[in-house]
Protein backbone atom coordinates (compact mmCIF):
# COMPACT_ATOMS: atom_id res chain seq x y z
CA UNK A 1 0.00 0.00 0.00
CA UNK A 2 1.47 3.32 -1.07
CA UNK A 3 1.65 6.52 0.88
CA UNK A 4 -0.02 9.83 0.22
CA UNK A 5 1.13 13.41 0.48
CA UNK A 6 -0.93 16.23 1.97
CA UNK A 7 -2.20 16.96 -1.53
CA UNK A 8 -4.51 13.92 -1.35
CA UNK A 9 -6.45 15.39 1.56
CA UNK A 10 -6.64 18.80 -0.14
CA UNK A 11 -8.09 17.11 -3.23
CA UNK A 12 -10.67 15.33 -1.09
CA UNK A 13 -11.55 18.62 0.61
CA UNK A 14 -12.09 20.14 -2.83
CA UNK A 15 -14.23 17.18 -3.83
CA UNK A 16 -16.33 17.56 -0.68
CA UNK A 17 -16.73 21.27 -1.43
CA UNK A 18 -17.93 20.54 -4.98
CA UNK A 19 -20.36 17.89 -3.73
CA UNK A 20 -21.78 20.25 -1.11
CA UNK A 21 -22.13 23.04 -3.66
CA UNK A 22 -23.96 20.71 -6.07
CA UNK A 23 -26.37 19.54 -3.36
CA UNK A 24 -26.97 23.12 -2.35
CA UNK A 25 -27.64 24.09 -5.98
CA UNK A 26 -30.15 21.27 -6.39
CA UNK A 27 -31.80 22.42 -3.18
CA UNK A 28 -32.04 25.97 -4.49
CA UNK A 29 -33.77 24.77 -7.67
CA UNK A 30 -36.14 22.55 -5.70
CA UNK A 31 -36.96 25.42 -3.37
CA UNK A 32 -38.43 27.38 -6.27
CA UNK A 33 -40.86 24.59 -7.13
CA UNK A 34 -42.21 23.41 -3.78
CA UNK A 35 -44.94 24.52 -1.38
CA UNK A 36 -44.14 27.31 1.13
CA UNK A 37 -43.36 25.03 4.10
CA UNK A 38 -41.23 22.84 1.84
CA UNK A 39 -39.46 25.93 0.53
CA UNK A 40 -38.47 26.90 4.05
CA UNK A 41 -37.09 23.44 4.82
CA UNK A 42 -35.19 23.13 1.54
CA UNK A 43 -33.95 26.70 1.93
CA UNK A 44 -32.52 25.88 5.35
CA UNK A 45 -30.91 22.73 3.97
CA UNK A 46 -29.46 24.70 1.08
CA UNK A 47 -28.04 27.26 3.49
CA UNK A 48 -26.27 24.58 5.54
CA UNK A 49 -24.69 22.98 2.49
CA UNK A 50 -23.72 26.36 1.06
CA UNK A 51 -21.96 27.34 4.28
CA UNK A 52 -20.10 24.02 4.44
CA UNK A 53 -19.05 24.38 0.80
CA UNK A 54 -17.80 27.90 1.52
CA UNK A 55 -15.83 26.63 4.53
CA UNK A 56 -14.31 23.87 2.39
CA UNK A 57 -13.13 26.17 -0.38
CA UNK A 58 -11.99 28.92 1.99
CA UNK A 59 -10.15 26.34 4.08
CA UNK A 60 -8.33 25.04 1.00
CA UNK A 61 -7.25 28.56 0.05
CA UNK A 62 -6.06 29.38 3.58
CA UNK A 63 -4.17 26.07 3.90
CA UNK A 64 -2.50 26.54 0.51
CA UNK A 65 -1.55 30.10 1.36
CA UNK A 66 -0.16 29.16 4.77
CA UNK A 67 1.87 26.26 3.39
CA UNK A 68 3.43 28.02 0.43
CA UNK A 69 4.26 31.42 1.89
CA UNK A 70 7.63 31.86 3.52
CA UNK A 71 6.78 33.34 6.91
CA UNK A 72 5.20 31.92 10.04
CA UNK A 73 1.44 31.51 10.41
CA UNK A 74 -0.77 33.69 12.55
CA UNK A 75 -2.76 31.93 15.24
CA UNK A 76 -6.02 33.09 13.61
CA UNK A 77 -5.10 31.61 10.22
CA UNK A 78 -3.99 28.39 11.88
CA UNK A 79 -7.23 28.05 13.84
CA UNK A 80 -9.35 28.55 10.74
CA UNK A 81 -7.26 26.21 8.56
CA UNK A 82 -7.14 23.57 11.30
CA UNK A 83 -10.88 23.91 11.87
CA UNK A 84 -11.62 23.34 8.19
CA UNK A 85 -9.23 20.39 8.15
CA UNK A 86 -11.05 18.71 11.05
CA UNK A 87 -14.59 19.70 10.04
CA UNK A 88 -14.32 17.99 6.66
CA UNK A 89 -12.52 14.87 7.87
CA UNK A 90 -15.50 12.50 7.90
CA UNK A 91 -16.94 13.76 4.59
CA UNK A 92 -13.46 13.33 3.09
CA UNK A 93 -13.34 9.73 4.38
CA UNK A 94 -16.75 9.04 2.82
CA UNK A 95 -15.69 10.55 -0.50
CA UNK A 96 -12.45 8.57 -0.40
CA UNK A 97 -14.38 5.36 0.22
CA UNK A 98 -16.55 6.08 -2.83
CA UNK A 99 -13.45 6.41 -5.00
CA UNK A 100 -11.68 3.42 -3.39
CA UNK A 101 -8.98 5.38 -1.56
CA UNK A 102 -7.53 3.53 1.44
CA UNK A 103 -8.45 5.07 4.79
CA UNK A 104 -4.88 5.04 6.07
CA UNK A 105 -3.72 7.00 3.02
CA UNK A 106 -6.32 9.66 3.80
CA UNK A 107 -5.38 9.68 7.47
CA UNK A 108 -1.69 9.92 6.64
CA UNK A 109 -2.39 12.87 4.34
CA UNK A 110 -4.48 14.52 7.06
CA UNK A 111 -1.66 14.10 9.61
CA UNK A 112 0.91 15.56 7.24
CA UNK A 113 -1.23 18.63 6.54
CA UNK A 114 -1.87 19.07 10.25
CA UNK A 115 1.87 18.83 11.03
CA UNK A 116 2.73 21.32 8.32
CA UNK A 117 0.17 23.83 9.56
CA UNK A 118 1.16 23.40 13.21
CA UNK A 119 4.81 23.69 12.25
CA UNK A 120 4.17 27.17 10.87
CA UNK A 121 3.21 28.51 14.27
CA UNK A 122 5.94 30.63 15.90
CA UNK A 123 6.04 28.62 19.13
CA UNK A 124 8.73 27.99 21.73
CA UNK A 125 7.39 25.65 24.41
CA UNK A 126 9.34 25.06 27.65
CA UNK A 127 10.71 21.51 27.77
CA UNK A 128 8.84 20.72 31.00
CA UNK A 129 5.59 21.52 29.19
CA UNK A 130 6.21 19.10 26.29
CA UNK A 131 4.87 15.54 26.49
CA UNK A 132 6.00 12.69 24.26
CA UNK A 133 3.11 10.23 24.26
CA UNK A 134 3.70 6.73 22.89
CA UNK A 135 1.47 3.65 22.55
CA UNK A 136 2.03 0.57 24.69
CA UNK A 137 2.55 -1.55 21.56
CA UNK A 138 5.93 0.19 21.22
CA UNK A 139 7.05 -2.04 24.11
CA UNK A 140 7.88 -5.64 23.23
CA UNK A 141 4.98 -7.96 23.96
CA UNK A 142 7.14 -10.37 26.00
CA UNK A 143 8.53 -7.65 28.27
CA UNK A 144 7.36 -8.09 31.89
CA UNK A 145 7.97 -4.44 32.83
CA UNK A 146 4.82 -2.29 33.18
CA UNK A 147 5.93 0.97 31.60
CA UNK A 148 2.37 2.27 31.40
CA UNK A 149 2.30 2.51 35.20
CA UNK A 150 5.67 4.26 35.31
CA UNK A 151 7.85 4.68 32.24
CA UNK A 152 10.91 4.47 34.50
CA UNK A 153 10.09 0.79 35.03
CA UNK A 154 11.80 0.28 31.67
CA UNK A 155 14.89 -1.93 32.05
CA UNK A 156 16.71 0.18 29.42
CA UNK A 157 17.79 -2.98 27.60
CA UNK A 158 17.50 -1.29 24.22
CA UNK A 159 15.33 -3.98 22.66
CA UNK A 160 12.47 -1.55 21.99
CA UNK A 161 12.08 2.18 21.39
CA UNK A 162 11.03 3.01 24.95
CA UNK A 163 14.71 3.23 25.89
CA UNK A 164 15.29 5.68 23.00
CA UNK A 165 12.38 7.84 24.16
CA UNK A 166 13.87 7.96 27.66
CA UNK A 167 17.19 9.09 26.16
CA UNK A 168 15.34 11.93 24.46
CA UNK A 169 13.79 12.80 27.81
CA UNK A 170 17.22 12.97 29.39
CA UNK A 171 18.61 15.03 26.53
CA UNK A 172 15.82 17.60 26.20
CA UNK A 173 14.03 17.52 29.57
CA UNK A 174 10.59 16.67 28.14
CA UNK A 175 8.04 14.33 29.69
CA UNK A 176 7.62 10.81 28.28
CA UNK A 177 4.60 8.58 28.88
CA UNK A 178 3.26 5.33 27.46
CA UNK A 179 -0.51 4.95 27.14
CA UNK A 180 -2.66 1.84 26.80
CA UNK A 181 -5.36 3.66 24.84
CA UNK A 182 -7.31 6.85 24.26
CA UNK A 183 -8.93 6.96 27.71
CA UNK A 184 -5.59 6.67 29.50
CA UNK A 185 -4.03 9.19 27.12
CA UNK A 186 -6.73 11.75 27.91
CA UNK A 187 -6.15 11.15 31.64
CA UNK A 188 -2.43 11.80 31.16
CA UNK A 189 -3.20 15.07 29.40
CA UNK A 190 -5.48 16.14 32.25
CA UNK A 191 -2.91 15.21 34.90
CA UNK A 192 0.23 16.60 33.25
CA UNK A 193 -1.40 19.58 31.50
CA UNK A 194 1.25 19.92 28.76
CA UNK A 195 1.27 22.87 26.39
CA UNK A 196 2.34 20.69 23.46
CA UNK A 197 2.50 16.99 22.63
CA UNK A 198 4.50 14.77 20.31
CA UNK A 199 2.18 11.84 19.72
CA UNK A 200 3.32 8.48 18.35
CA UNK A 201 0.60 6.13 17.08
CA UNK A 202 -0.93 4.53 14.02
CA UNK A 203 -2.82 6.72 11.56
CA UNK A 204 -6.25 5.98 13.00
CA UNK A 205 -5.27 6.66 16.60
CA UNK A 206 -3.31 9.76 15.66
CA UNK A 207 -6.25 11.34 13.84
CA UNK A 208 -8.57 10.46 16.73
CA UNK A 209 -6.11 11.93 19.22
CA UNK A 210 -5.62 15.10 17.18
CA UNK A 211 -9.37 15.65 17.12
CA UNK A 212 -9.90 14.87 20.80
CA UNK A 213 -7.05 17.08 22.02
CA UNK A 214 -7.92 20.27 20.14
CA UNK A 215 -6.93 23.08 20.67
CA UNK A 216 -3.79 21.60 22.27
CA UNK A 217 -0.77 21.81 19.96
CA UNK A 218 0.13 18.28 18.82
CA UNK A 219 2.65 17.00 16.29
CA UNK A 220 1.97 13.45 15.12
CA UNK A 221 4.55 10.82 14.18
CA UNK A 222 3.22 7.63 12.60
CA UNK A 223 4.61 4.41 14.00
CA UNK A 224 6.04 1.52 11.99
CA UNK A 225 4.30 -1.85 12.12
CA UNK A 226 6.65 -4.58 10.85
CA UNK A 227 4.66 -7.27 12.71
CA UNK A 228 1.20 -5.90 12.01
CA UNK A 229 -0.96 -3.46 13.97
CA UNK A 230 -0.70 -3.11 17.76
CA UNK A 231 2.11 -5.66 18.16
CA UNK A 232 5.82 -4.92 18.66
CA UNK A 233 5.64 -1.67 16.75
CA UNK A 234 8.52 0.76 16.41
CA UNK A 235 9.09 4.39 15.42
CA UNK A 236 11.72 6.47 13.68
CA UNK A 237 13.36 8.20 16.65
CA UNK A 238 14.80 10.90 14.41
CA UNK A 239 11.27 11.99 13.55
CA UNK A 240 10.35 12.15 17.23
CA UNK A 241 13.46 14.16 18.03
CA UNK A 242 12.80 16.61 15.20
CA UNK A 243 9.25 17.11 16.42
CA UNK A 244 10.51 17.78 19.96
CA UNK A 245 13.07 20.27 18.66
CA UNK A 246 10.41 22.02 16.60
CA UNK A 247 8.26 22.57 19.68
CA UNK A 248 11.28 23.75 21.64
CA UNK A 249 12.13 26.18 18.84
CA UNK A 250 15.32 24.35 17.87
CA UNK A 251 14.45 22.78 14.51
CA UNK A 252 13.68 23.69 10.92
CA UNK A 253 9.95 23.13 11.33
CA UNK A 254 7.17 20.57 11.19
CA UNK A 255 7.40 20.60 7.37
CA UNK A 256 10.60 18.57 7.75
CA UNK A 257 8.89 16.16 10.14
CA UNK A 258 5.94 15.50 7.85
CA UNK A 259 8.19 15.23 4.78
CA UNK A 260 10.30 12.58 6.52
CA UNK A 261 7.13 10.77 7.65
CA UNK A 262 6.24 10.50 3.96
CA UNK A 263 9.65 8.99 3.18
CA UNK A 264 9.23 6.66 6.15
CA UNK A 265 5.89 5.39 4.84
CA UNK A 266 7.27 4.80 1.36
CA UNK A 267 10.11 2.72 2.79
CA UNK A 268 8.00 0.43 4.98
CA UNK A 269 4.90 -0.15 2.88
Amino acid sequence: MGSASGKLYLKLMAGVGVALALVGGVGLVAMRQNLPWQQAFVGLLFGVFAVLALVAFTGILVIAYELYRGSSSSSLAYRFASGALHLLYRPALILGRIFGVDKDRIRSSFIQLHNQLAGRLPVRVPAEKVLVLAPVCLQLADCPRKVTVDVDNCARCGRCRVDDLLRLREQYGVHVAVATGGTFARKLLRDLRPKAVVAVACERDLVSGLQDSRPLLVLGVTNERPHGPCFNTTVNIELVERAICRLLGRAEGAEVVSAKVLVQHRSIR
